[in-house]
C-alpha cells in the first residue's frame, strides 16, 4: 500500500515539475526539487530531473556536469542506477550530444542486454552519430529480438543507403514483404524507393495506399499491433502519399487530406503544403498563420512560411519568421541545415555577406552535403541559376551520385544557359528512372533553348506519356508541345 501512494506520490509531483518547466517557470521547479530532496533522500532522483530542467533552459554545462556525477554515483540499488544512466541519455540525445549519451547508456545496455528499447536506443543514437557499421550490428540485433521493430527496419534501409547500398536496401524491403505481405511499413518503404529511387510516383501509389489500407484509423489512444504504422509514422504515409498524387496530377491530394490525422498542427501544416505545391500562395499563407496562430512554438511551420516569404519576395517578412523560428528551433535543440539554408538565401538577396557568411558555417557544421542540396534547390526555385550552379556542384562533390543533387544541376545548367552540359545531366538520372516526367520535360526544355525543335518534341511527349507530371508541369508541357508542332508545320 505505502508503495503504491508514493508511486501515485511520485507522478502527481513529475506532472507538477514538467508543468512549470513547460511554463517557463524554472525557479519555481528548482525549489519544489530542492524541497522534496529535503524530504526524500533521493538522490538520482533529483539529479536526473534537475537535468531535464536544465535541458530545458538550455544549460548545457549543467546538464553535462549533472551527467558526469550519475556516472560516478555511488550507488547500491542497481535498477536504480541503470533507471537513472537511462533517462540522463535521453536528455543527452535530446540536446544532440551522442557521444555523451551513447556513454550514459552503455550501463544499460551491459545490465539490460535483451531489453529491446534500450538497444534501439543504443542504435539510434549510434546512426545520429554516423557510426554506421556499429548501428547495422546494433539494429540487427535489435531485430534479432522484434523482427517488426518499425524503428529498427526504417533504419536499416537508410544505413543501406548512408553506406552507398541501395540495391541491398531495396532487397530488404521486398525480403520484408514477402515474410510480412500485410506489415505496412514494407508498404511505405517500398513506395518511396519506387517514388524517388526509381522517379515513379504513379507507380508509388498502389504501395502507398496498401499501407494506408493496412492500417485502422489510429490515434495515439488506440490500440495498434506491430504490422501498422504508428500514428506518426502514418501521418508521414499520407505526406508522401499527397506528393505522389500531385506530382502525377491526379486530382486527389485535397480528398487524401481528409484521413485521421491525430495532430491538428500536421492536418493545418499538410493544407498549407497542399496549396504551396499548386502555387496558390495566398492560401497557403494563410493555412500558415492557422496553424502558427494556434501553435505559435510550431517552428517547422514557420521555417516553411519564411521559406515562402521569400519565393513571393516579402524579404522583411521572411526574416522575421525564419528568426524566430531559429530560436525555437535553438531551444528544442532542433536547429538543422534544412533551417540554416533559408537564412543563408535570404541574407544573399540582402546583400548582408556578414550575415550570410555566419548561417553558411552554422549550416555546413551541421551537414554540408545536404547544407548545398537546400542552397541549390532554393536558388533554382528563385531562378538565381549561378548560385544554384556552384551549389549543386559543391553538393555533388559530396556525393557524387547523389540524385537529388544531380536534378538541381541539371536545373541550373539549363537556366544559365548550358543547355547541352544539362541535357547530358538529365539523361544521366533517366537512366535510372525512364518514368520521371520532370526529368523527360528538362530534356525538352534543354532541347528547345538549342533550337532542335524535333528532339525537344520527342522528349516532351516522352514526358506526357510517362502520367508523372504535376497538373502545373502538365500545362507547362502540353504548351511547349503546342509550340514545338507549331514551329515544325512551318517548316
Amino acid at each position: 500500500m505505502n508503495n503504491t501512494i508514493t508511486s501515485i506520490s511520485d507522478r502527481l509531483f513529475d506532472r507538477k515539475i514538467s508543468r512549470f518547466i513547460k511554463e517557463g517557470k524554472y525557479q519555481q521547479a528548482r525549489n519544489l526539487l530542492h524541497q522534496r530532496n529535503n524530504s526524500r533522500q533521493d538522490d538520482l532522483w533529483l539529479l536526473t530531473s534537475l537535468a531535464v530542467l536544465y535541458y530545458w533552459k538550455g544549460e548545457t554545462d549543467q546538464v553535462l556536469s549533472i551527467a558526469h556525477q550519475i556516472e560516478s554515483y555511488p550507488y547500491t540499488n542497481e535498477d536504480e542506477y541503470a533507471l537513472a544512466r537511462w533517462r540522463i541519455s535521453l536528455v543527452l540525445q535530446n540536446m544532440v550530444l551522442y557521444e555523451d549519451a551513447i556513454g550514459q547508456l552503455s550501463f544499460c545496455v551491459d545490465y539490460w542486454p535483451d531489453n529491446v528499447r534500450v538497444l534501439a536506443l543504443n542504435a539510434s543514437m549510434q546512426l545520429e552519430g554516423h557510426q554506421f557499421s556499429i548501428a547495422m550490428k546494433s539494429f540487427k540485433k535489435v531485430l534479432e529480438l522484434d523482427d517488426k521493430n518499425q524503428d529498427a527496419v526504417l533504419a536499416m534501409v537508410d544505413l543501406y543507403w548512408e553506406m552507398g547500398e541501395g540495391d541491398r536496401a531495396y532487397e530488404f524491403i521486398k525480403g520484408y514483404l514477402e515474410k510480412y505481405p500485410d506489415f505496412a511499413l514494407a508498404h511505405f518503404l517500398l513506395a518511396m524507393h519506387i517514388y524517388n529511387v526509381q522517379g515513379d510516383p504513379r507507380a508509388s501509389l498502389p504501395h502507398f495506399e496498401k499501407a494506408l489500407y493496412l492500417n485502422p484509423n489510429t490515434r495515439l489512444s488506440r490500440k495498434i499491433d506491430k504490422d501498422h504504422n504508428r500514428p506518426q509514422l502514418y501521418e508521414r504515409v499520407i505526406g508522401w502519399y499527397i506528393n505522389a498524387l500531385l506530382d502525377c496530377g491526379l486530382n486527389k491530394a485535397d480528398k487524401a487530406m481528409n484521413q485521421d490525422f491525430h495532430s491538428d498542427d500536421l492536418f493545418r501544416s499538410s493544407w498549407s503544403y497542399y496549396f504551396r505545391e499548386i502555387e496558390d500562395w495566398d492560401s497557403a499563407i494563410k493555412w500558415k498563420k492557422k496553424g502558427l496562430q494556434k501553435s505559435p512554438e510550431f517552428h517547422n511551420l514557420r521555417f516553411s512560411l519564411g521559406v515562402l516569404y521569400i519565393k513571393i519576395g516579402l524579404y522583411e517578412d521572411a526574416e522575421r519568421e525564419l528568426l524566430e523560428a531559429l530560436r525555437v528551433a535553438e531551444k528544442n535543440y532542433d536547429v538543422a541545415p534544412e533551417r540554416t539554408a533559408a537564412l543563408i538565401v535570404l541574407y544573399r538577396i540582402l546583400e548582408n555577406n556578414e550575415k550570410e557568411k555566419e548561417y553558411l558555417e552554422t549550416s555546413l557544421s551541421l551537414d554540408a552535403e545536404i547544407t548545398y542540396l537546400i542552397l541549390a534547390r532554393h536558388y533554382n526555385d528563385l531562378e538565381f541559376r549561378e548560385e544554384a550552379l556552384v551549389a549543386a556542384e559543391h553538393a555533388i562533390e559530396q556525393n557524387p551520385e547523389w540524385i537529388f543533387a544531380l536534378y538541381e544541376l541539371a536545373r541550373a545548367q539549363i537556366g544559365s544557359g548550358k543547355h547541352q552540359n544539362g541535357i547530358e545531366t538529365y539523361k544521366k538520372l533517366i537512366l535510372n528512372q525512364p518514368n520521371n516526367g520532370k526529368l523527360w520535360l528538362g530534356v525538352a526544355q534543354g532541347y528547345t533553348n538549342l533550337g532542335e525543335e524535333k528532339k525537344a518534341l520527342e522528349a516532351v511527349e516522352k514526358a506526357l506519356s510517362t502520367k508523372n507530371l504535376s497538373s502545373i508541369k502538365t500545362v507547362k508541357a502540353i504548351g511547349l508541345q503546342d509550340k514545338l508542332e507549331s514551329a515544325l508545320d512551318k517548316e
